[in-house]
Protein backbone atom coordinates (compact mmCIF):
# COMPACT_ATOMS: atom_id res chain seq x y z
CA UNK A 1 0.00 0.00 0.00
CA UNK A 2 2.81 2.67 0.70
CA UNK A 3 4.40 2.22 -2.84
CA UNK A 4 0.99 3.40 -4.01
CA UNK A 5 0.81 6.29 -2.46
CA UNK A 6 2.39 9.76 -1.93
CA UNK A 7 4.60 9.89 1.49
CA UNK A 8 3.63 13.40 1.65
CA UNK A 9 0.04 12.61 1.39
CA UNK A 10 0.55 9.47 3.96
CA UNK A 11 2.60 11.68 6.41
CA UNK A 12 -0.46 13.93 6.27
CA UNK A 13 -2.75 11.36 6.89
CA UNK A 14 -0.55 10.10 9.60
CA UNK A 15 -0.43 13.93 11.54
CA UNK A 16 -4.10 14.44 11.35
CA UNK A 17 -5.16 10.92 13.15
CA UNK A 18 -2.25 12.04 15.77
CA UNK A 19 -3.45 15.82 16.40
CA UNK A 20 -7.24 14.13 15.91
CA UNK A 21 -6.28 11.46 19.42
CA UNK A 22 -5.02 14.21 21.00
CA UNK A 23 -7.08 17.24 20.55
CA UNK A 24 -10.19 16.69 18.21
CA UNK A 25 -11.28 16.58 15.05
CA UNK A 26 -12.02 20.10 14.70
CA UNK A 27 -8.37 21.11 15.68
CA UNK A 28 -7.13 18.46 13.16
CA UNK A 29 -8.85 19.70 10.50
CA UNK A 30 -7.61 23.42 11.47
CA UNK A 31 -4.15 22.39 11.42
CA UNK A 32 -4.47 20.72 8.19
CA UNK A 33 -5.67 24.03 6.39
CA UNK A 34 -2.90 25.23 8.04
CA UNK A 35 0.11 23.27 7.46
CA UNK A 36 -0.80 23.83 3.59
CA UNK A 37 -1.49 27.38 3.91
CA UNK A 38 1.91 27.81 5.06
CA UNK A 39 3.95 25.13 3.94
CA UNK A 40 2.58 24.29 0.33
CA UNK A 41 0.81 27.91 -0.97
CA UNK A 42 3.85 29.54 1.03
CA UNK A 43 1.54 32.45 2.55
CA UNK A 44 1.50 33.98 5.73
CA UNK A 45 0.58 31.78 8.90
CA UNK A 46 -2.69 32.86 10.51
CA UNK A 47 -1.13 33.95 13.73
CA UNK A 48 2.46 35.56 13.86
CA UNK A 49 3.91 36.54 17.32
CA UNK A 50 3.93 40.56 17.54
CA UNK A 51 7.38 41.86 19.11
CA UNK A 52 7.50 45.42 20.04
CA UNK A 53 10.73 47.71 19.17
CA UNK A 54 11.88 51.13 19.29
CA UNK A 55 12.14 52.31 15.78
CA UNK A 56 15.52 53.35 14.86
CA UNK A 57 17.95 51.88 12.00
CA UNK A 58 18.74 47.85 13.11
CA UNK A 59 21.42 46.05 11.51
CA UNK A 60 19.75 42.80 10.46
CA UNK A 61 21.74 40.35 13.10
CA UNK A 62 20.73 42.34 15.93
CA UNK A 63 17.33 42.65 14.72
CA UNK A 64 16.85 38.75 14.39
CA UNK A 65 18.32 38.08 18.00
CA UNK A 66 16.68 40.98 19.13
CA UNK A 67 13.32 39.60 18.10
CA UNK A 68 14.46 35.90 19.41
CA UNK A 69 13.93 34.75 15.85
CA UNK A 70 17.24 33.59 16.09
CA UNK A 71 19.34 32.06 19.55
CA UNK A 72 22.75 34.09 18.50
CA UNK A 73 24.11 36.08 16.49
CA UNK A 74 26.41 33.07 14.65
CA UNK A 75 22.70 31.59 14.27
CA UNK A 76 21.63 34.78 12.64
CA UNK A 77 24.57 34.73 10.20
CA UNK A 78 24.41 31.41 9.03
CA UNK A 79 20.57 32.21 8.67
CA UNK A 80 20.98 34.68 6.11
CA UNK A 81 24.31 33.74 4.17
CA UNK A 82 22.12 30.62 3.21
CA UNK A 83 19.48 32.77 2.07
CA UNK A 84 16.85 31.76 5.03
CA UNK A 85 15.98 35.07 5.95
CA UNK A 86 12.89 37.42 4.60
CA UNK A 87 11.17 40.58 5.52
CA UNK A 88 8.17 41.69 3.56
CA UNK A 89 8.80 38.60 1.05
CA UNK A 90 12.04 40.22 0.07
CA UNK A 91 14.98 37.92 0.88
CA UNK A 92 18.10 39.52 3.13
CA UNK A 93 21.58 38.09 2.11
CA UNK A 94 24.10 40.45 3.53
CA UNK A 95 24.37 40.14 7.17
CA UNK A 96 25.55 43.69 7.04
CA UNK A 97 22.00 45.04 5.87
CA UNK A 98 20.71 48.04 7.73
CA UNK A 99 16.62 47.88 8.59
CA UNK A 100 14.77 51.12 9.61
CA UNK A 101 12.17 49.09 11.34
CA UNK A 102 8.24 50.29 10.04
CA UNK A 103 4.71 49.31 11.78
CA UNK A 104 3.51 45.91 10.50
CA UNK A 105 7.02 44.62 9.25
CA UNK A 106 6.84 40.36 8.67
CA UNK A 107 10.20 38.83 9.53
CA UNK A 108 10.50 35.36 8.37
CA UNK A 109 13.72 33.29 9.50
CA UNK A 110 13.95 29.75 8.26
CA UNK A 111 10.40 28.46 7.74
CA UNK A 112 8.86 28.50 10.61
CA UNK A 113 9.76 31.20 12.46
CA UNK A 114 7.73 34.27 11.98
CA UNK A 115 7.50 37.90 13.64
CA UNK A 116 5.01 41.02 13.02
CA UNK A 117 7.25 43.90 14.17
CA UNK A 118 5.32 46.87 15.72
CA UNK A 119 6.72 50.31 17.10
CA UNK A 120 6.58 51.34 20.70
CA UNK A 121 7.54 55.02 22.02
Amino acid sequence: KLKKVNPMDFKKQLAFEIVKMYHGEKEAKNAEKEFERVFQKRKLPTKIKSVKLKAKNWNIVDLLVETRLCQSRSEAKRLIKQGGVEINKSRISNIKHQISVKDGMIIRAGKRRFAKLEIRN
